[in-house]
């Protein structure tokens, strides 16, 4: 049994889930994305929208890029809804593995992607996919604490509408009326999103970490600890990284819609 004794959720018998299932159904999910970046969504895209072909190949390379991205968020935004609201404690583990093996395979290959073809912002993204696989990775160590790590899954319910507005914006939004309409909604969708899904669950992820942390300091040491350890280490930083993206994104949209900066 795991020694770690608290009432944080309910505790099941301690278990080690870096299987080889994980990790190869992780590198087969590779392909599949890599067909997808590669091959398929690039002409999906000029087929379905004619006008990214007047636009530089790096416009077209970042909305393959943000084309793909709306997938595994959509996907595990479901999931984790789902497993949050419905699923029992035994399924939370399956589920919690199936949207890991999701978001990691996409993780690695869109790194790969951004570092090949994508300039903007190239280093900060791929500083962030880091975290975000090696948050995924320690996650994946057991089968404790499946609710707070399932946070992280609440979070991607905001990247389609992010994903969306950078689509819209590479199509020169501005240019049509119909389309601005369009990318004014998908940037409200956004910001109520991004805030109720990545910004206000910070205090409890944080709380939560304090909690998990008091129990680790009370208990017999363990070699697992150091997992859960590091995984809680990343906590601080995703929170900074959340608030100051979400300042960024209220003064660019606030510069976008009344035409003046934000000092």
């Amino acid at each position: 049994m795991c020694t770690v004794n608290s009432d944080i959720i309910a505790m099941e018998e301690y278990k080690c889930t870096w299987t080889l299932n994980f990790f190869s159904t992780t590198a087969g999910l590779i392909i599949p994305y890599m067909i997808l970046y590669y091959h398929v969504i690039p002409e999906l895209s000029l087929y379905l929208f004619p006008l990214l072909k007047s636009k530089s190949k790096s416009r077209q390379y970042q909305f393959v890029s943000d084309f793909i991205s709306c997938m595994p968020s959509t996907v595990v935004g479901a999931i984790t809804v789902y497993t949050y609201i419905l699923a029992n404690e035994k399924d939370r583990l399956f589920f919690f593995q199936l949207i890991s093996e999701i978001m990691l395979g996409y993780i690695i290959v869109d790194t790969v992607y951004r570092y090949q073809y994508i300039e903007h912002k190239r280093k900060l993204m791929i500083f962030h996919h880091v975290i975000g696989a090696l948050i995924t990775i320690l996650a994946m160590y057991d089968n404790q604490y499946l609710l707070i790590k399932l946070t992280f899954g609440l979070m991607e319910i905001s990247n389609p509408f992010i994903n969306i507005r950078f689509m819209l914006i590479a199509l020169d939004v501005k240019k049509s009326v119909r389309l601005d309409s369009f990318y004014f909604q998908v940037s409200i969708m956004m910001m109520l999103t991004f805030f109720i899904f990545r910004v206000l669950p910070i205090p409890f992820m944080l709380y939560k970490a304090y909690l998990i942390l008091l129990d680790i300091l009370a208990s017999e040491y363990h070699f697992k600890y150091f997992f859960y350890i590091c995984t809680l280490a990343t906590y601080p930083v995703i929170g900074i990284m959340q608030l100051l993206w979400f300042k960024e994104m209220v003064v660019g949209l606030y510069s976008s819609f009344t035409g003046s900066k934000v000092l």
